[in-house]
């Protein structure tokens, strides 16, 4: 909702009082719920209004901190009754060790799911499409195409990969479902490249 909210605003080149309600609504459901989707949310419009360079997209993204501030402090305030030192050193970590370490993690969970070594399954070939890929993608960029629409929607599709890792990045743990989020930065990215 939030990021079809966002693309409408854009598309329209204001933001409305409407898609503004229901930019914040979503934003403050997703603080709320406690779901990594808010560094998405917290940087996915500043990142299209830096790609696209769209005012539109930048009175969005002000939209979106407003909220996340307003709810967050609210929620620290009136509801969290644990310290907040506490519940953040619970389940935070933040040395660049664990960043790193997280960081391995999910790479081999795509080596995994892509069916290398120890994969959750074995694909014949595998090695080959990767490749294949990494190869037409290097074509691609090399011919000059690299600035245009698709190479912005790449770009932001890096970013938004970066963005829905931002708030497990320092966890104290690490778990598989944890990608699903950064699947759609990679989705748009392979988007992109398949123009």
């Amino acid at each position: 909702v939030y990021l079809y909210s966002v693309a409408g605003t854009m598309a329209a080149g204001s933001l409305t009082p409407g898609a503004a309600a229901r930019q914040a609504g979503a934003a403050a459901l997703a603080l709320l719920s406690g779901d990594q989707v808010v560094g998405l949310l917290a940087g996915a419009a500043l990142a299209v209004a830096l790609v696209w360079r769209s005012r539109a997209a930048l009175a969005s993204a002000a939209v979106a901190w407003a909220t996340l501030g307003v709810v967050g402090a609210l929620y620290i305030g009136l509801v969290n009754r644990a310290p907040l030192g506490g519940s953040l050193g619970a389940k935070f970590d933040f040395r660049a060790g664990r960043a790193v370490e997280n960081l391995r993690a999910a790479a081999a969970d795509y080596a995994r799911l892509l069916g290398a070594g120890d994969g959750y399954y074995q694909v014949a070939g595998a090695g080959l499409g990767v490749a294949l890929a990494v190869a037409a993608a290097a074509w691609w960029w090399l011919r000059g195409e690299g600035a245009g629409g698709a190479g912005r929607a790449a770009l932001l599709g890096v970013g938004w990969w970066v963005l829905g890792y931002g708030p497990v990045l320092f966890l104290r743990w690490r778990e598989l479902r944890y990608d699903y989020l950064p699947s759609l930065g990679l989705a748009m990215v392979l988007a992109a490249l398949c123009r």
